[in-house]
């Protein structure tokens, strides 16, 4: 699906969700990195805009993507009570959502989310993860060297057997 083809997008969400998508203008739009990190509205809109999220997307230079904000302006956030964790927070992983795209030729696509992708409930795939962490390095204080995340990649993944993490950490730490 397009952008150009999204008419309105309905987030149903608990009242902890609210948190994250009120005031709706200031979310649609955010003016700082940690602003649109915590923005539900703004976050779906990446997410529909570009079929990923990368850090990159919260750079200031990035928060003002016309593909992106064109969708956050198309964003409702409607409460609905059954969504409410009756338990209390659990933590963000925990948050349930219904996401409805309605698009211009009168279709209506609905997904529902019982726990955020990454999470023990909803984990991510060897392959999911390995990109992830690529795209965390990347913006790492301390440049990695290709090389170095491919062997932190490969330690990583064969934990179990590693007898000895010093080099583990010294990779982590820039030192080889």
């Amino acid at each position: 699906m397009r952008s150009d083809d999204v008419e309105e997008i309905t987030i149903h969400c608990g009242g902890l969700a609210l948190l994250a998508s009120e005031p709706l203008p200031l979310r649609r739009r955010p003016l700082t990195s940690i602003d649109a990190k915590f923005s539900i509205p703004f976050i779906v809109s990446v997410a529909l805009a570009h079929h990923k999220v990368l850090l990159g997307d919260f750079l200031p230079k990035n928060l003002g993507d016309p593909a992106v904000l064109s969708l956050a302006d198309r964003v409702r956030v409607r409460h609905d009570p059954r969504l409410d964790d009756g338990a209390g927070f659990r933590g963000a992983g925990m948050v349930k959502a219904v996401l409805e795209v309605k698009t211009r030729d009168g279709n209506t696509r609905t997904a529902r989310v019982e726990y955020a992708h990454g999470g023990p409930d909803d984990p991510m795939s060897v392959d999911e993860r390995r990109a992830k962490f690529e795209d965390c390095a990347a913006y790492s204080a301390v440049p990695i060297p290709a090389a170095d995340i491919r062997r932190i990649i490969e330690l990583v993944s064969t934990l179990e057997q590693q007898e000895d993490l010093r080099e583990l950490f010294q990779l982590l730490n820039g030192r080889r």
